[in-house]
C-alpha cells in the first residue's frame, strides 16, 4: 500500500465519520451514569474498583479535573470506553460534566486504551521535579501513614492527592533529595523512597539525629555489637541474603522501632525488633 492510497483511507474514515458520529458535552449524574453502565454489555476490559475508589474520591472532595477525556458508545450503542468514569460517578453521588461521543466505529475498541498510561511520576517530572519517580513513591507512603497505615495499597492516592500532599508538606523533596543524591554502594539496606519517608517523619522528632539514624543504618559504619542500628541492619542483611523481601510497611515498622530503642538508648534483642508488624509512634 503506496503513501496517497494510506492518506486516501484515513480522508475517507474521516468523511464517513464525520458524517455519524455526534459529540456532546453534557453533564452525568449518578442515575445517568447507571444507565451508560448497563450498555457496558461487550467490555473485555475489567473494571477498576480501585481507580473508580480513586476517581469517586476526587469528585467528592471537588478536586476531579475535566479533562477532556471522552465517554464512548459504538454504532450500537454498546458502551465502549469510559466504564471507570461511569462507576466513580455513580458512586460519588455527585453530577460530573464529561464529553460522549456516540456511534463510534466498534473496530476502534481494538486501539482503545493502548497508550501508555501517564503516572504520577511523569506528571510530578513534567512539573520539573528533580526525582521524579522517588520523590512520587515517597508521597504515596506519606499518603498511606497518615491515613490510618494503609500499606495494604487497595486505594492508591490519585495525582491530586499527591499534589495536596507535597503542597501541605514541601521539605519532603529534602528527604528525597538526601538519599538520591548520594551514591549507593554494597547491598541496599533500604529504598531510596522508604529511606526518605523515614527520615521526613524522623526529623520531626530530631533532625540531626534522624540524618545520623539513617545514615548509620545504610553505610554500617560507626555501630557497636549491641546497638539497635546494628540489630536492624543485620536482620535486613540476612533477609536479604536468603532471597526474602520486606514489604515498605514492614520495612518502616522495623526502622521506627529500632528508632525508638536507639532514642532512648536500650537494648534490643531481634526478638523485640520483630514482635509484630504494627508500626510504633516514633519518640
Amino acid at each position: 500500500m503506496n503513501l496517497t492510497k494510506i492518506q486516501n483511507t484515513y480522508l475517507n474514515n474521516y468523511k464517513e465519520s464525520k458524517l455519524v458520529q455526534k459529540c456532546e458535552y453534557i453533564l452525568i449524574t449518578p442515575q445517568l451514569a447507571n444507565e451508560f453502565l448497563t450498555k457496558n454489555t461487550n467490555n473485555y476490559r475489567i473494571l477498576s474498583l480501585k481507580e473508580a475508589r480513586n476517581i469517586s474520591q476526587d469528585i467528592k472532595t471537588g478536586d476531579w479535573d475535566q479533562n477532556g477525556s471522552v465517554i464512548r458508545f459504538d454504532e450500537n450503542g454498546t458502551l465502549l470506553d469510559g466504564q471507570t468514569r461511569l462507576d466513580a460517578i455513580s458512586k460519588s453521588g455527585y453530577a460530573v460534566a464529561s464529553w460522549v461521543i456516540w456511534n463510534v466505529p466498534k473496530r476502534s475498541e481494538r486501539s482503545i486504551g493502548t497508550d501508555r498510561k501517564r503516572t504520577n511520576s511523569d506528571h510530578l517530572k513534567n512539573l520539573g521535579e528533580k526525582y521524579p519517580k522517588v520523590l512520587s513513591a515517597t508521597l504515596s507512603n506519606l499518603f498511606y501513614y497518615i491515613n490510618e497505615n494503609k500499606f495494604d495499597k487497595s486505594s492508591s492516592p490519585t495525582n491530586i492527592q499527591r499534589d495536596k500532599i507535597l503542597e501541605n508538606y514541601p521539605d519532603i523533596k529534602d528527604s528525597v533529595s538526601m538519599f538520591c543524591s548520594r551514591k549507593r554502594q554494597g547491598v541496599i539496606i533500604l529504598s531510596q523512597s522508604v529511606a526518605a519517608f523515614c527520615h521526613f517523619v524522623l526529623k520531626r522528632k530530631s533532625p540531626e539525629s534522624a540524618e545520623d539514624f539513617l545514615l548509620k543504618l545504610m553505610g554500617g559504619s560507626n555501630l557497636f555489637p549491641t546497638d539497635p542500628i546494628l540489630i536492624l541492619r543485620n536482620h535486613i542483611l540476612d533477609v536479604k541474603t536468603k532471597g526474602g523481601y520486606l514489604t515498605t510497611k514492614t520495612s518502616i515498622c522495623l526502622v521506627f522501632r529500632t528508632w525508638n530503642f536507639w532514642r532512648e538508648n536500650k537494648k534490643m534483642s531481634k526478638k523485640k525488633l520483630l514482635k509484630d508488624n504494627l508500626i510504633p509512634n516514633p519518640i
